[in-house]
């Protein structure tokens, strides 16, 4: 997945679990499949329905879904939680959306089943893993802003102005807005075309980041190889430049 699609996502659905917290709001299912797309290159986060009202900023209802968990949610499900459960979340739909497949898996290299999906995520070397998922096809910016993601609790950012710090928000943040939406939107109507086949779906139509840039990734490698995603740029950005 091209690192500038990686950026635009991050951006967007930080700014919309942001936007919760300051209306005291906790998601608590953030994952691939609630995060919605269009042709258009507008990202959403969607699907409020495990969502509530934080008092004095904890929750410690049993929901959400287990595979998105941060691990300390598994040694005691009635511990009060916060925020940065959703940023575990985010990390690992980012990771997930990035690596093209979920994380976690089981000595086969299958995914792990929810039977298993709890010892998985508390046992897993995180860094290991983003390393072996992330280090040979992105920077160490992405690699790094993931990785603060999901940190042991204790250490882990306890709010989502700390993540929009980090060096990778900071260099997505920075570029030109409207360049890198044209961009974004050309490249995820590629995107989109190749899944549903239909060139004629109506634009504003949003599809799901889970069924888009996690399930069938590997099958897309011919349109989400570098040398492609580069000519898509070449032409987004020439275009841009034919409007001025």
């Amino acid at each position: 997945m091209d690192e500038d699609i990686l950026g635009f996502i991050a951006l967007e659905i930080l700014a919309a679990l942001s936007y919760c917290k300051a209306k005291n709001i906790i998601h608590r299912d953030v994952k691939p499949k609630n995060i919605l797309l269009n042709r258009k290159g507008e990202v959403k986060l969607c699907d409020f329905g495990e969502s509530r009202f934080l008092i004095d900023s904890l929750a410690s209802t049993f929901v959400g879904t287990v595979d998105y968990w941060p691990p300390e949610r598994f040694s005691d499900v009635d511990l009060p939680y916060d925020i940065r459960s959703d940023i575990w979340s985010f990390g690992i739909t980012m990771l997930e959306i990035a690596n093209g497949a979920y994380p976690f898996t089981n000595k086969d290299g299958k995914r792990s089943s929810h039977l298993h999906v709890p010892n998985t995520i508390t046992t897993t070397n995180m860094y290991e893993l983003i390393h072996r998922c992330l280090t040979e096809n992105y920077s160490m910016n992405f690699c790094e802003f993931v990785y603060h993601c999901v940190l042991e609790l204790d250490v882990r950012p306890k709010t989502y102005d700390a993540l929009m710090k980090r060096p990778f928000y900071v260099e997505h943040m920075s570029k030109k807005k409207e360049e890198s939406a044209y961009m974004i939107s050309t490249l995820l109507t590629t995107l989109i075309d190749k899944i549903s086949g239909d060139d004629k779906a109506d634009t504003s139509g949003y599809v799901t980041a889970g069924k888009t840039l996690s399930e069938p990734i590997k099958s897309l490698s011919n349109i989400t190889s570098e040398s492609e995603c580069d000519k898509v740029k070449m032409l987004a950005q020439s275009s841009q430049e034919n409007k001025m």
